[in-house]
Formats: C-alpha cells, sequence, structure tokens
C-alpha cells in the first residue's frame, strides 16, 4: 500500500464518521440535497432525511475501495516502460480517489447549513467547477506524463 491509498482509506473514514455525526442533528424533516447545478446551486432535493446517509457511506466506499482495488491495469501496447506507466496509473487513481473524497467532505459537512435554510448552495462558489476543471487538469497531466514518460 502507499500513501495515497492510505491517506484515501483515513480521509474516507473521518469524513463518514463526520457525515453520520451530522446526520443525528438533521431535523426528522430535513430536505436534503442530491444534485447541484454549476453554479453550486440546489437543482434537486428530497425530504428524507435518511437520504443524506448517501454522502458518508459514498466517502467510505471510496476509502474502502482505495486499500480493497487491484494494481493498475496492464499497460496498452505503446507502452515501453510498463513499471513507470503502472506508477502513473496508480498515483493518478489515487489522486482521483482523494479528489472525489475532498468533494464529498465539502458537500457533507454543508448540507446540514442547506437543509436548515442558513446557506443557498455549496461554498465556496464555484466548486463544482473547481472540482470539473481539476479532474481534467489531473487527467490531462496523468495522459501527458505517460506519453512522455513511458511510448
Amino acid at each position: 500500500l502507499g500513501v495515497l491509498e492510505v491517506a484515501n482509506a483515513a480521509a474516507g473514514v473521518a469524513v463518514a464518521v463526520r457525515g453520520f455525526r451530522h446526520y443525528t442533528g438533521l431535523p426528522l424533516d430535513a430536505e436534503i440535497p442530491l444534485r447541484f447545478g454549476l453554479f453550486d446551486e440546489v437543482s434537486f432535493s428530497v425530504r428524507f432525511r435518511p437520504i443524506f446517509l448517501v454522502y458518508p457511506v459514498a466517502s467510505l466506499a471510496v476509502g474502502v475501495y482505495s486499500l480493497c482495488s487491484r494494481g493498475p491495469p496492464e499497460a496498452p501496447p505503446w507502452v515501453r516502460d510498463g513499471p513507470a506507466y503502472r506508477r502513473i496509473a496508480r498515483r493518478t487513481r489515487g489522486a482521483l480517489l482523494l479528489l472525489k473524497i475532498s468533494l464529498l467532505a465539502a458537500i457533507s459537512e454543508q448540507v446540514p447549513a442547506i437543509a436548515s435554510g442558513r446557506q443557498q448552495g455549496l461554498l465556496p462558489p464555484f466548486l463544482g467547477l473547481a472540482y470539473i476543471v481539476a479532474l481534467a487538469v489531473l487527467w490531462g497531466v496523468s495522459v501527458a506524463a505517460a506519453r512522455t514518460l513511458c511510448s
């Protein structure tokens, strides 16, 4: 196991524990946001308190997946340096999972405030857009690294 795998597992457990604690403080008739728009506004919500558990359970699942997932796939035919490709693939997967847990943490921390009406959407502004940009940059850097270092 590498540092990213352990960090993902620890972060996933921490976010899940914190989310379960938030759940106990939610009102019984809380309206839980499930979908957010590109500008972080709530675009779909459900008046069903247990649906909030999607966030901590997803965080825990991502953390456990990080520990249990198999190694990187076999290198494609164009790769000349298989070990370098697998290192890049493993680190990319770890970074993607950490990014996902970070987003889930931000959402699960803010849903109680949104459900109570103290907050209208996710903060900071453009969090969703920043997440999409971060995904694109991470993939782009990973592909460029693999193409440059492995072919």
